[in-house]
């Protein structure tokens, strides 16, 4: 995961773009994987700042599926 790995930009962007595709699916973060969600996603908030975590949770949620996936590609 990219919030582990010291990417804490792309991890918050990913994390925004993921909830933006649940939703438009209509599926839910499983309840068994809730927890260390809601974890990684307040790490990578702590680490980045609330204004740059804000930053870049918009830029996340406002990316097209397709660029999502390309920038959940890239190596980096």
């Amino acid at each position: 995961m990219a919030g582990t790995r010291g990417q804490g930009e792309r991890a918050a962007t990913l994390f925004a773009a993921a909830e933006v595709l649940r939703e438009a699916i209509g599926v839910p973060v499983p309840p068994f994987i809730r927890g260390t969600l809601e974890r990684h996603i307040a790490d990578t908030h702590a680490l980045l700042g609330g204004e740059r975590f804000r930053e870049l949770w918009a830029r996340g949620r406002r990316l097209a599926l397709d660029a999502a996936v390309a920038y959940a590609l890239e190596t980096g």
